[in-house]
């Protein structure tokens, strides 16, 4: 019995043969080449999501209560200012490297007399299985040079040019903030009490000619200055910086100012000298599932320090900076339980404690969304707004059943980012074989572009439309792809025109965990659900039956597209009106009593 690891298939012709027996688990994408020399092993493969539906959500449900427990334990801001503790399943990688150890031990446990080979683990996997392997007197060996005090050094570099960066780049952020918005506000405003809303600011945000619209709040703005209130929307830019700012310091019809105007040079080497000095460190066992894994989260904390904990504590100091210049009686964000939004509730209870505070949970909700779900245990610890608003009646449903949140917490209101939904036209139900297959904002994206070529590559008739995510646009998921799109003409990337157009010349939609779902099913727009190995469902439309198909393997695609097709069309209007039913209760329509809601 033995543990070998490598990050190259070749390595493996080093192993004895003959009376060995090998299973493997790979945590990589295979080229070609490498599978045909895997294959050569003839070694047995472990599948690390083959687990029934009801294990995985226990599992998540567990995780959930392990960081809840080591929440409530630790009460920390430097806790709290993290990834890891924040569950967001698209910055912190936890919860699969989690399964994936719990994988490679309970293969380890139930195959005493067979060795396993680990292809490309994560190090987090790798160091903590090491110390097991000694504790239970199993061999453990790194088929590549591996020199620990190298990795070691790599690791301070890395770190001390992350932390050169963020000084750098904020220090640049405050020096251009003040050039432009130097007059904007001053201690005048102290008497004056605020509505302050916190939202992103995309380029589109702010057009050339000067208008404004709130890419996350809508009219929510405009709403609140018809009630009297004096706004201040505070913008955290998303996109290119300089020309955000430039176009924001021209528009005068709202007060609207970067975040980085609350700052001064010195909160940034604060914040610096902050984390450097205060790391959350695990000197004891945590037990999960009966494995010590206080070695993986320690490092995903690490993680955490090294790239992302000092901007998310910039905002203690940019609450605190701001109330010298203005009285907040409200202070509204998005909700997502990010940590900078964590940084910001704890922040006012500390320097205002009067301002009432207010989340808006302003994306989809589904099972996957661990960020969402808090555990009992922590639920006294972990700062959280005063009242949670919801985009409708469903996710406020989801919240209250997956979530142990306070009764009189969450409140449905409306999508106030999705508006637009209800001037969406039904289309009309077509057979024009065009198959729009929609992507998300996350790196395995590609994943579902491969699994929609191998199922439909071979059938012509078939034109597949590509529409990629803004924060993954096909150049950067290219290289990952099976295929070389330009050498299939029935696979096309869509050219960023306006999303209802795409969805217009399109008779199916195939998604993965994109909102545009939502958007096809309220034009009646059939859509097909593909299951790509997850840990717990990514499905936006989860609990919707209505004109949807959930497929999991790549057999089931061309299956699913002739069901809809050969869907009678008196079928298709009852289910279209079941379906669209369902998207106008997830995302309510906008309204002033909804948007009373935003008032307390």
């Amino acid at each position: 019995m033995g543990v070998f690891v490598t990050n190259s298939i070749a390595r493996l012709k080093y192993l004895k043969k003959g009376k060995v027996n090998y299973t493997y688990i790979c945590f990589k994408e295979l080229d070609t080449e490498d599978q045909r020399l895997l294959d050569n092993f003839s070694y047995d493969k472990v599948d690390t999501r083959g687990y029934s539906e009801s294990f995985k959500e226990e599992f998540v449900l567990a995780y959930i209560d392990l960081l809840g427990h080591i929440g409530a334990k630790t009460n920390s801001l430097y806790w709290w200012a993290s990834f890891t503790a924040s569950k967001n399943r698209f910055m912190s990688k936890l919860l699969p490297t989690l399964l994936d150890y719990y994988t490679v031990c309970n293969t380890i446990k139930n195959n005493p007399a067979r060795s396993i080979v680990l292809i490309s683990p994560p190090g987090q996997i790798t160091r903590t299985l090491k110390h097991y392997c000694s504790q239970s007197l199993i061999e453990f060996k790194n088929l590549d040079y591996s020199n620990d005090y190298c990795i070691k050094i790599k690791g301070g570099i890395t770190h001390f040019l992350k932390m050169m960066s963020f000084i750098f780049k904020n220090l640049l952020k405050v020096f251009l903030v003040r050039r432009l918005f130097g007059g904007h506000l001053d201690n005048n405003n102290e008497k004056e009490k605020y509505y302050v809303l916190n939202t992103g600011i995309y380029p589109s945000s702010v057009s050339n000619g000067n208008k404004y619209t709130d890419s996350f709040f809508g009219k929510l703005p405009d709403f609140l200055i018809s009630k009297r209130n004096k706004l201040l929307i505070i913008a955290r830019i998303i996109g290119d910086y300089g020309n955000i700012i430039k176009k924001l310091s021209k528009y005068k019809q709202h007060l609207i100012v970067p975040q980085e105007l609350f700052l001064n040079y010195f909160d940034v080497f604060k914040v610096t000298i902050d984390v450097y000095l205060n790391r959350v460190k695990f000197d004891k066992s945590i037990e999960f599932y009966g494995l010590d894994v206080s070695k993986i989260i320690q490092m995903e904390l690490d993680s955490d320090y090294t790239n992302t904990i000092r901007a998310e504590l910039l905002q203690k100091y940019i609450i605190r900076n701001m109330l010298d210049y203005v009285n907040i009686h409200t202070f509204t964000t998005t909700y997502e339980n990010n940590p900078w939004e964590k940084i910001c509730f704890l922040s006012l209870k500390e320097y205002s404690p009067s301002t009432k505070t207010i989340g808006y949970q302003h994306a989809v909700v589904t099972k996957a969304s661990a960020n969402m779900f808090i555990s009992k245990e922590e639920m006294s610890y972990m700062p959280m707004p005063d009242k949670i608003v919801t985009v409708g009646g469903i996710t406020e449903g989801v919240l209250r059943k997956y979530g142990c949140y306070p009764e009189n917490l969450i409140h449905s209101s409306c999508a106030l980012r999705h508006e637009y939904i209800y001037r969406l036209k039904k289309k009309n139900f077509t057979k024009n074989n065009t198959i729009l297959v929609a992507l998300e904002g996350v790196y395995e994206c590609y994943k579902l572009v491969n699994f929609v070529f191998n199922a439909l590559s071979d059938n012509k008739d078939y034109r597949v439309i590509i529409r990629t995510h803004p924060e993954r646009p096909f150049s950067k998921i290219r290289n990952d792809l099976c295929f070389d799109i330009d050498s299939h003409a029935n696979f096309s990337v869509s050219n960023q025109k306006p999303l209802k157009d795409d969805l217009s010349e399109s008779d199916i939609l195939v998604y993965w965990g994109s909102t545009v779902s939502l958007e096809a099913l309220m034009m009646g727009i059939p859509v097909i659900h593909v299951s790509l190995d997850d840990i717990v469902n990514v499905d936006p439309l989860a609990d919707c039956s209505h004109l949807k198909w959930t497929i999991r393997n790549v057999e089931e695609l061309p299956t699913a597209i002739t069901d809809v097709y050969d869907m009678p069309e008196h079928d298709f209007l009852s289910q279209y009106n079941k379906a669209r039913s369902y998207i106008e209760r997830y995302l309510e329509k906008v309204t002033d009593d909804r948007l009373s809601e935003f008032i307390v």
